[in-house]
């Protein structure tokens, strides 16, 4: 579990590690997925420190596969993510059907990465999850207060019982946390509203922060 790299301090039952708040957002106008950020290289001529990079955040909402190697290798990207602006939190899937044990490492493994990034000087978004009633006993450990935060429902919108789920831990998470602002990523258009900041992951042309 990474404990040789570092063991960081930990929260709740299952010591997991703690995110620390973000409360301003970097200047950003869009968001790649990790699978774009991976790849990425600095223009031709220009420092890094000016790349149009760090005017993008990174994202993963994908399938957990193509990101998995930020938590089993993760000083192997950490050099190509330096170049952006801020980072979301991994999006380790907590599916409902999954043992509730591999929902807590999950959980674990995305802290961790996310508590190493902002280590090494990142800018880290927590990305808030969670699945069933159950999981409430430790999906909200080792999260932030009052902070800038990100949510997802993608996949959630087809089954009525996922999305009422979905519902039902925002509820709790906006009860628990009181974050100042949800960056909600989605692939639906919304309006913003209070707080929230709705991102169509498909279209976010018009995304500034």
């Amino acid at each position: 579990m990474n404990c040789s790299e570092q063991i960081f301090q930990g929260e709740g039952k299952y010591g997991i590690p703690i995110i620390k708040s973000v409360y301003e957002l970097p200047y950003i106008e869009k968001f790649d997925m990790f699978e774009i950020a991976r790849l990425a290289k600095p223009q031709k001529n220009i420092p890094i420190s000016f790349d149009y990079r760090q005017d993008y955040g990174v994202h993963f909402f994908q399938d957990d596969h193509k990101f998995d190697i930020v938590f089993s290798k993760p000083r192997k990207h950490l050099e190509k993510l330096k170049l952006y602006g801020c980072l979301l939190s991994p999006d380790f899937s907590m599916y409902t059907d999954f043992p509730m044990a591999v929902q807590i490492m999950q959980h674990y493994k995305k802290h961790w990465v996310a508590r190493f990034w902002q280590e090494q000087g990142l800018t880290v978004i927590p990305t808030i999850c969670w699945s069933t009633l159950e999981s409430y006993e430790f999906c909200f450990d080792g999260e932030p207060h009052n902070s800038i935060v990100a949510v997802s429902d993608i996949g959630c919108c087809r089954n009525p019982e996922v999305r009422r789920l979905f519902q039902k831990g925002y509820d709790e998470m906006i009860k628990r946390l009181n974050p100042s602002k949800v960056l909600f990523f989605t692939y639906r258009n919304e309006n913003d509203n209070g707080i929230v900041k709705y991102i169509n992951i498909k279209r976010q042309k018009n995304f500034v922060h």
